[in-house]
């Protein structure tokens, strides 16, 4: 043992070369705790070449170094950039006796990396699993932003030589696990498209489908026409009441002073300059003097604003109300920063002044039907200044929140539910899971929110918001995970509203004997709740902030 020790210390010592200085000085050992399962869960859409350029960008570099004849991994993580990192997470991907397993070293969760500084632990693999010959397919860092960061692996056995042997300096290659992670959201918008066509997904690599059965589903159905699902069918509104289109703005400036507002949702556009905004609210809105949705069937408004530029220089807009008041000057990490401005009363949007590429208006109205699409229900999305990489914003809150003996909206006819889920299947040719994949994970990056101060108290079933899976070339779900509305309302409060981030690992292994080709990724959510009196009638929002897959060969 002491031999290999002193192998490991001589390692370490070469690595500083490569890297930087280990702080060997704190070096711990630590618990793992052990996430197998079928279906696992967890996170973001980065490329390898993504992985390398948020690198390059000046964030984190990552290195793991181990012995198969030892049972300890050194990772060594260091910030290179100007602004304080947290890891939510690390995972280390294991195979063992051709099983595979996902660990993640609890010591590693919830730490803060200053600028500049490095840390290391030593993971001692046999807490985790009883296996003394394993090999490391990957180590990816998670940080509390939606970010993976791949470690570069090092094997050095191969090539170490003891002292006299006729090597004087100890090689380091890196070890080439077959492992690659494709960030399929956030999906990145060229600078010359636009963010309000949620269409352009299907140039993504992505197909719009939806799901036989969500709390058991067996099929993806893909749907020939995406419009259908987009702006025809797939969300209900209560007793008959939908959004409906009345006007679209384009390439405008943008004045609204002293209007009431119950919600805003706020994030960037292309780039950290701009910015998309929604407003929800009940009654009339007044934008550049022309009042919207101020006729007798109108009962409340839906704005979204894409590409705004602020032209005040205190801020992007000033508001008063009962969670927020001031200027807000910057999108917020917690996306229902900015929701439930007023309870009895709405909040005040007291000066938005700018420019926009676009301002759509929504105003709700009773139809014949009571049914639409999602479209006025989904924005792409992003709450951190990642450039022109944008994620999924899916909301049904408009006014305010409610418990378990009052209307949650406080208007019955506020209130959405589904009739039909709506999958997003990753079908890009960049991505390619077939016979010889032996397994995936499927990494996601969430938050969620619901306007029901009771939570679960105020429904009668647990329903099922969101499903990640897998499916083959005919559909068919070869392995899933869903994410229920008890489980994902532990991680937010409706008032004061806070949505926090959330990632899952979800592992699901590709079957050999398969007369399939292909096997595809996809995610599909719903408002699951369609109202039943005061039970039942809570709104939602969810956030996708990230979709990565990782394939062991």
């Amino acid at each position: 043992m002491r031999g290999q020790s002193d192998i490991i210390i001589s390692i370490i010592a070469f690595s500083m070369i490569l890297m930087v200085v280990l702080p060997l000085a704190y070096t711990l050992y630590t618990k793992i705790y052990t996430s197998y399962q079928q279906p696992a869960v967890e996170e973001n859409r980065k490329s390898v070449a993504e992985l390398g350029r948020f690198v390059a960008e000046g964030t984190l570099n990552v290195s793991a170094i181990y012995l198969p004849t030892s049972t300890d991994i050194s990772i060594v993580v260091r910030n290179i950039g100007g602004r304080q990192i947290d890891i939510s997470r690390v995972f280390i991907a294991i195979t063992c006796r051709d099983r595979y397993y996902m660990v993640t070293p609890r010591e590693f969760n919830n730490i803060y990396i200053a600028s500049g500084e490095t840390i290391s632990r030593n993971i001692d693999i046999t807490k985790y699993i009883d296996c003394t010959q394993y090999n490391v397919n990957g180590v990816y860092v998670v940080t509390s932003d939606g970010y993976i960061v791949s470690a570069k692996i090092y094997n050095p056995q191969e090539e170490y030589q003891s002292p006299g042997s006729g090597s004087e300096t100890p090689s380091i290659p890196q070890y080439s696990p077959g492992v690659v992670a494709p960030q399929l959201l956030p999906t990145a918008i060229n600078p010359s498209g636009n963010t309000w066509n949620i269409t352009q997904l299907l140039g993504k690599g992505f197909r719009i489908a939806t799901v036989d059965n969500m709390n058991m589903p067996t099929k993806i159905i893909f749907i020939p026409d995406p419009n259908e699902i987009l702006y025809k069918k797939g969300m209900v509104g209560r007793n008959s009441y939908v959004w409906v289109s009345v006007g679209n703005l384009t390439s405008t400036t943008i004045q609204i002073s002293n209007q009431y507002v119950r919600n805003i949702y706020l994030g960037y556009d292309k780039t950290p300059d701009k910015y998309i905004i929604i407003l929800t609210g009940d009654g009339s809105i007044r934008i550049n003097g022309v009042t919207y949705c101020g006729s007798w069937q109108d009962i409340g408004f839906r704005v979204r604003i894409y590409g705004f530029r602020n032209s005040t220089r205190d801020g992007i807009m000033q508001v008063s109300g009962t969670t927020y008041s001031g200027w807000i000057n910057s999108p917020d990490q917690n996306v229902a920063r900015y929701v439930f401005l007023g309870y009895t009363s709405s909040g005040t949007l007291r000066t938005l002044n700018g420019v926009a590429d676009r301002v759509e208006i929504l105003c709700r109205r009773r139809t014949s039907s009571g049914e639409t699409g999602y479209y006025p229900y989904i924005t792409m999305f992003s709450n951190k200044p990642t450039g022109n990489m944008l994620g999924i914003l899916f909301t049904t809150i408009d006014r305010r929140w409610g418990d378990e003996s009052s209307t949650d909206e406080g208007v019955a006819e506020l209130q959405d539910g589904s009739s039909m889920p709506i999958a997003f299947v990753y079908m890009g040719n960049d991505l390619v899971i077939d016979n010889t994949v032996s397994g995936v994970s499927i990494l996601i990056t969430y938050a969620f929110h619901d306007n029901s101060g009771d939570d679960y108290n105020d429904a009668s079933y647990d329903g099922v918001v969101m499903v990640v899976g897998i499916a083959d070339e005919n559909g068919n779900i070869i392995g899933y995970r869903s994410f229920t509305f008890r489980e994902l309302t532990r991680y937010e409060d409706t008032y004061p509203p806070v949505a926090q981030i959330q990632n899952a690992v979800i592992f699901i292994p590709i079957p050999k004997n398969s007369s399939s080709k292909r096997f595809y990724p996809f995610i599909a959510f719903q408002d699951p709740y369609r109202w039943s009196g005061t039970k039942d009638d809570l709104d939602i929002s969810l956030y996708i902030d990230s979709f990565s897959v990782i394939l062991y060969r």
